[in-house]
């Protein structure tokens, strides 16, 4: 009978570092700390696959489920995550954004981009863009549609602004524009009828449109006519009952925005 062989040193190192393995492992997965359990399990089950050796178990993301074993470490880098400004150095929104430039210009902030068939109403409690309503059936923004910040009108809300450009944009950015005139509207309110006007404008950067429109009385009439329409048909099925009141010039958009500014 052949005396048993001693075994070779490698293979009792093999051995005892899959002994350690399964120690960790079962001390890791007993802790059941979140996210870093789930992270443990496959890594733990490659390295015993192939190999028996140095186990390098991941630990849990900062921020969830704490930490794991002071004496595991991680190749993985940490993840931190910035906490949102407060105090004096918070965002303070678009609402907050001066209403007029230095050289006389409006800036408007976007909440509807042309070609969009939702409209979409800026919340200053969340500081997001929520979906608002879809328009009627066919029907798109064929310009970009949104609000001049530092302003208040009739209805409790920044005064509205139709932004003549050649291209669609996207919700939340400002554009710097020229006023050309307003839209007198009239609508239902809560208790009584009120005016809700639609400013005009053009973007000062977009030759093709500002150059040569100083005033709506610049617009083709077709034009101006379908705008109209436009603002009749967004509230068609609603209790507003917009009525059109007629056009003044860039001056009566100018007093109007003076007039309503809030800051």
């Amino acid at each position: 009978m052949l005396p048993d062989a001693a075994p070779r040193p490698f293979e009792s190192e093999r051995a005892r570092d899959a002994v350690k393995t399964a120690e960790l492992l079962g001390a890791w997965l007993h802790l059941g700390i979140g996210l870093g359990r789930l992270a443990v399990v496959p890594r733990v089950r490659m390295l015993v696959a192939t190999r028996a050796a140095r186990v390098r178990l991941p630990r849990p993301l900062a921020g969830v489920g704490g930490g794991g074993p002071a004496a595991l470490h991680s190749s993985y880098p940490a993840v931190r995550v910035a906490p949102r400004p407060s105090g004096p150095h918070r965002a303070r929104g678009p609402l907050h954004v001066p209403t007029w430039t230095k050289r006389g210009t409006v800036r408007v902030v976007v909440e509807s981009p042309k070609g969009s068939a939702v409209k979409f109403d800026y919340d200053p409690e969340l500081d997001v863009f929520a979906y608002g309503k879809s328009l009627v059936l066919g029907l798109t923004y064929p310009y970009c549609w949104g609000f001049l910040p530092g302003t208040r009108g009739q209805d409790g809300d920044p005064l509205d602004v139709f932004v003549l450009t050649d291209a669609p944009s996207f919700p939340g950015v400002i554009i710097e524009c020229r006023l050309v005139g307003v839209l007198r509207l009239e609508e239902n309110a809560k208790k009584r009828r009120q005016r809700n006007d639609r400013l005009i404008a053009v973007p000062v950067a977009d030759p093709k449109v500002a150059d040569g429109c100083e005033d709506v009385g610049d617009l083709p009439e077709r034009l101006r006519d379908e705008m109209e329409q436009f603002f009749l048909s967004t509230t068609f099925f609603t209790h507003k009952r917009a009525t059109v009141r007629g056009w003044k010039g860039h001056k009566a958009a100018a007093k109007l925005v003076r007039r309503s500014q809030t800051v």
